[in-house]
């Protein structure tokens, strides 16, 4: 199959790209979530937080379930968001061994997340067999990989 005909079935098909936008959006609006944390505990009742986060938690897994590819990149940026701040912190708590403990331990959750986010990416659609130009694609990017490291 011709190299052009490859990539127009690739970018042809839509899903793809609104499916990670949907992904970065739920990962903004956690985000979001996370930063007014405060606000919530303060506005919200216990009881009133807990349903709401046990409502998130059965709505993302509905995304992760239906949507593989949108919660693979919430998991990737979610997991970039814990490591960018626990780097941004590291300059600031140096010489505390406990906070740089708890820092180590953010790093690898992160990285822990982003794998996990990796995984559902090759559990998707694209990756597992459903959209066949992009199994190509991928298999012309890892051919090429392979060939500039000899």
């Amino acid at each position: 199959m011709a190299r052009s005909v490859m990539l127009q079935g690739f970018f042809r098909d839509t899903r793809l790209i609104w499916e990670m936008g949907l992904g970065g959006v739920i990962a903004a609006l956690l985000a979001l979530a996370g930063f007014n944390l405060a606000w919530m505990g303060r506005n919200f009742g216990e009881d009133t937080l807990i349903i709401l986060i046990l409502g998130t938690c059965y709505i993302l897994y509905l995304i992760r379930h239906f949507y593989r590819l949108a919660y693979g990149t919430v998991e990737m940026l979610i997991g970039l968001i814990a490591i960018f701040g626990a780097m941004g912190r590291a300059r600031q708590v140096a010489d505390d061994p406990a906070t740089r403990t708890l820092l180590l331990v953010q790093l690898a959750a992160g990285m822990y997340i982003i794998i996990r986010g990796f995984d559902n990416f090759a559990q998707s659609a694209p990756f597992a067999g459903g959209f066949v130009a992009f199994r190509q694609l991928w298999g012309l990017i890892r051919a090429r990989w392979a060939r500039k490291k000899e």
